[in-house]
């Protein structure tokens, strides 16, 4: 798993990082990082973003993603990246920010159009902010996320899965039977993509 920050390979030391990595792996470049470094200079920051502005620069940093995974497939000489992990941002929770399965749905579709190289598109799962109490990130809810993948491969036949990650389905259910009932969700709707192990604690 490969943090994308926002430009570029790496913030500090592309050289470096580059040589630290195998070149016999295969990687996800994930976006998570970077979007929730923007979400705090940006409260409207995202994909699902009603605003029209921060869906903008949303879209900006992932066409910035897109160029980053023709850089490292370039650097590696095959295609080494296979997957990128998108996340539906903005936070629901937070005070004036909205979100909508609308604003979501365009933003894959044009998403959709960058050349990511060979790499699917994958939303992350992270905990919701429209019933959790107290949501740590609090995106889109699993079914919104499941409805718009689902549309855009009905209507427009473009191919987006579904990763889970285990500590943010627990932290959103409040148990950990949670991350089994998101696991069960992807796999009925066709789009389990991938599943990653985070951890959670108790308290």
């Amino acid at each position: 798993e490969l943090p994308f920050w926002g430009d570029g390979i790496h913030p500090y030391d592309t050289e470096l990082f580059l040589s630290l990595l195998d070149p016999e792996w295969e990687y996800v470049l994930t976006c998570l990082p970077g979007n929730m470094q923007k979400l705090s200079e940006n409260k409207h920051f995202g994909l699902a973003s009603d605003d029209e502005s921060g869906r903008q620069q949303a879209l900006n940093f992932y066409k910035n993603a897109s160029e980053t995974i023709k850089s490292l497939n370039q650097y590696f000489g095959s295609r080494r990246v296979f997957a990128v992990a998108i996340a539906t941002s903005p936070a629901l929770h937070v005070d004036g920010v909205s979100s909508s399965m609308t604003a979501l749905e365009k933003s894959l579709l044009a998403l959709a159009g960058f050349d990511w190289n060979g790499a699917k598109l994958v939303i992350e799962h992270c905990d919701s902010g429209r019933l959790v109490r107290k949501p740590v990130k609090g995106f889109l809810s699993i079914e919104e996320e499941l409805a718009c993948i689902l549309n855009l491969s009905k209507l427009h036949s473009v191919d987006v899965g579904m990763t889970i990650n285990w500590g943010r389905s627990v932290i959103e259910v409040r148990d950990e039977i949670g991350a089994n009932q998101h696991i069960l969700k992807a796999l009925h709707a066709g789009v389990l993509y991938g599943l990653m192990f985070s951890g959670t604690s108790s308290v």
